[in-house]
């Protein structure tokens, strides 16, 4: 709760990114998915480096009423959805990546974001 209303706290102040370190299991998919819910959020990017990772990510439709979820990642590529789990093998390409105007996500989850520094 208290993870949840700092996020919401530093959106009143203007803030536009947020970073929260858990332990594995302490529940950072569902503290975004609470957040999303919290928040004016349409649609949804969820960036993993595991497809385990990015099927736990589905639990958005739990959270979210009619929310519709889908994956961009091997050779699956849902576009029309409000969440979509992304493996960043396959949306980190130029040519994937392209097929989203720079304002087409409203809400962006990047799991492990410490492998952001990795040249892939």
């Amino acid at each position: 709760m208290e993870a949840l209303a700092a996020l919401d706290e530093s959106r009143l102040h203007g803030y536009r990114r947020g970073l929260v370190v858990l332990a594995t299991g302490l529940g950072k998919t569902w503290l975004a998915a609470f957040d999303v819910k919290a928040s004016p959020t349409k649609r949804v990017l969820f960036v993993a480096h595991r497809e385990d990772i990015l099927y736990q990510a589905a639990t958005f439709v739990r959270i979210g009423e009619g929310l519709r979820v889908g994956f961009y990642k091997g050779q699956q590529r849902d576009v029309d959805v409000d969440v979509l789990c992304a493996s960043i093998q396959t949306i980190g390409r130029s040519a994937h990546l392209e097929q989203f105007a720079t304002t087409h996500f409203d809400y962006i989850v990047v799991d492990e974001f410490h492998h952001a520094a990795a040249p892939s």
